[in-house]
């Protein structure tokens, strides 16, 4: 059950419109939904999400104890491994002649390609929304947590 807390909507507007500005004037992208996410929808991955939050927790004087990074996002190093990258490789020198053996054969064959692998570990991701719930408790918590009535 989420906890239920009267905000002014003077406040609740502000704290809405510091949040996308300031995601904003990041990435240089307009914030059309509270729904819309950091990692998934504006593309900050890896060190620039880390960056990204580090920055908003320090302007804001924001207490994070309770935030863990891993459960929301991937860290640069998953993002970027290169064991991953030499796998796909390799399955795409697989794939293409089983693609070009199938057309040629009009898929009689039905051959089975080979998965891409990639990092399999499941993140949450925050959106705006859990920014402006952040940023107006002054402590991490999630819009799931806490549902604001004006």
């Amino acid at each position: 059950m989420r906890e239920v807390k009267y905000v002014s909507y003077s406040e609740l507007k502000n704290a809405y419109n510091y949040v996308t500005s300031f995601l904003e004037e990041k990435r240089g992208k307009k914030i059309t939904s509270i729904q819309t996410t950091i990692s998934g929808d504006l593309g900050f991955d890896g060190d620039d999400n880390y960056f990204l939050l580090e920055d908003f927790i320090l302007k804001n004087n924001l207490n994070h104890d309770s935030f863990t990074y891993n459960e929301y996002f991937l860290d640069e190093g998953e993002i970027c491994n290169p064991v991953f990258l030499f796998k796909n490789i390799f399955i795409l020198i697989i794939r293409i002649p089983m693609f070009l053996l199938n057309l040629i054969t009009f898929k009689q064959l039905n051959l089975k390609y080979p998965e891409f692998t990639g990092e399999d570990r499941y993140v949450k991701d925050l959106n705006v929304k859990d920014l402006i719930t952040w940023f107006l408790e002054k402590e991490f918590k999630t819009s799931n947590e806490i549902k604001y009535i004006y």
